[in-house]
């Protein structure tokens, strides 16, 4: 049986990971109020620096816990070793779609069928070019509303140009 000493020795294995969280805790919950504060300022959306922000120190919070965990030091390479492989995986799949966008853009510059002032129809959109950008391109709708196409969206489907004059 055990008796109370042995389970204060128990829990006292358990402080690290609890000051951990606790740190951990409010230095996220002052991020998310910061940037929340700013939101009310600035509009929402207005800026992804906050956001950015917010997702570094939630990444180093979750290796802080996992270091901060009463496990042997093996199981922790190992914990720390599937992270670096879950976020290595999740880089990657995002990354497809940006280096996608990013060579369509310039697949489309290469080919320069359009121009700013043109009007184009792809997939079920139609206006005219105001902006070709790397990772985009923007046309204003019949409407007068803008509408921001990714360039791979533009690659992968026909485009109907009428030419300005």
């Amino acid at each position: 049986m055990e008796g109370p000493a042995e389970s204060i020795r128990g829990l006292w294995d358990y402080l690290p990971l609890l000051t951990t969280a606790v740190v951990v805790g409010l230095v996220l919950g002052v991020g998310h109020w910061w940037k929340s504060v700013r939101e009310r300022r600035e509009g929402a959306g207005t800026a992804s620096g906050p956001q950015i922000v917010l997702l570094a120190l939630t990444a180093v919070g979750i290796v802080a816990l996992v270091v901060a965990l009463p496990v042997a030091e093996a199981v922790r390479t190992q914990l720390l070793a599937l992270l670096g492989l879950v976020f290595t995986a999740v880089v990657a799949f995002a990354s497809t779609t940006f280096a996608a966008n990013v060579m369509a853009g310039l697949m489309l510059r290469a080919v320069r069928n359009f121009t700013p002032g043109d009007w184009i129809r792809v997939g079920g959109f139609f206006g005219r070019v105001t902006e070709r950008g790397l990772f985009h391109v923007e046309i204003q709708t019949e409407d007068r509303d803008l509408a921001t196409l990714p360039n791979y969206f533009i690659a992968t489907n026909p485009v109907t140009v009428w030419i300005s004059t």
